[in-house]
């Protein structure tokens, strides 16, 4: 059973409050042969959408889910409920910064079997409106792209940008924002 801190319950909640969406795997996740993760050696599951600037929002949303259920548990190593692990850091900050930083390394790391997750996470979580998160992942399965960037939400809401596999592309899209916010 994982017991939760307040901070901790409160990130959680406003994660997932912001419109995040828990997906869910099916089947027998304990039984190696309905391992279907396309980093694995000898598997020859399809690859995924590539993350592109019309499904970045999605990802964005599927992302931040994955990191925040990795973030519930204490520092330790964990196993993917599919496949995989996640190595956790914490490092609670001192007055002046007050914070939490959540550093994730992740190998082969799934939850729902649809997307795999191999590379370094690190969310600065400061209170239920100020987050900001660097990403250098290797996304795979549902979802498939090389990620690097950063992002985070403040009074002005999300804003920062991902490399997705070369191709810069910015939260929130200058293209979609209205004439008062250009």
């Amino acid at each position: 059973m994982i017991t939760l801190t307040a901070t901790r319950r409160l990130m959680l909640s406003v994660v997932l409050g912001l419109g995040c969406v828990v997906v869910t795997g099916c089947g027998d996740d304990d039984d190696p042969a309905n391992d279907t993760s396309p980093i694995g050696p000898g598997n020859d599951a399809p690859a995924g959408d590539e993350i592109t600037p019309e499904n970045i929002d999605q990802v964005h949303l599927e992302l931040t889910t994955i990191l925040s259920e990795a973030m519930a548990d204490d520092a330790g190593t964990y196993p993917g409920e599919h496949s995989g692990t996640v190595i956790l850091e914490v490092l609670e900050e001192e007055p002046p910064r007050v914070g939490t930083l959540y550093t994730m390394y992740f190998e082969n790391y799934s939850n729902d079997g649809l997307i795999w997750l191999n590379g370094m996470a690190e969310y600065l979580f400061r209170d239920a409106t100020h987050y900001s998160y660097t990403v250098d992942l290797l996304i795979s399965g549902a979802y498939s792209g090389a990620v690097e960037g950063e992002a985070g939400m403040g009074e002005d809401g999300l804003s920062g940008y991902w490399i997705v596999d070369g191709v810069r592309v910015d939260f929130p899209d200058p293209d979609d924002r209205g004439p008062a916010d250009r």
